[in-house]
């Protein structure tokens, strides 16, 4: 992999994926983004006794891509679960690179392995 050929091959071939994949990064973010800033309000409103849904024809397209599910339970109550904010934040932050390995070189004589310390 440190072969500089082999490194530009292998690049070139992900950009080529990339470009012919269905799923652009850009959208997979437009969808996470949207679960990730779904909150229950924009689905129900309360008035201190009852929870009422808002009508969903006046939801955003992003607030649609939040809901996970919609059902009726046995009792006949209708559930909405939304799709989970903590694997969508993480995703995010992958997707950015938030939490990318970091290099570190390490160097050893005679046996003994020295790191370099932490502010390096």
């Amino acid at each position: 992999m440190d072969h500089g050929k082999i490194s530009a091959f292998l690049q070139l071939e992900k950009e080529k994926l990339q470009e012919v994949s269905d799923i652009k990064k850009e959208k997979l973010l437009y969808v996470l983004e949207s679960i990730h800033n779904a909150k229950i309000t924009d689905y129900v409103e309360f008035d201190g006794k009852t929870v009422r849904f808002k009508a969903f024809d006046k939801l955003t397209d992003q607030q649609v891509r939040a809901i996970e599910s919609i059902r009726q339970n046995e009792k006949g109550e209708i559930e909405l679960k939304l799709h989970g904010k903590s694997w969508t934040t993480k995703l995010i932050a992958d997707l950015h690179g938030y939490e990318a390995p970091k290099k570190v070189d390490v160097k050893a004589t005679g046996g003994i392995l020295y790191l370099p310390a932490r502010d390096e």
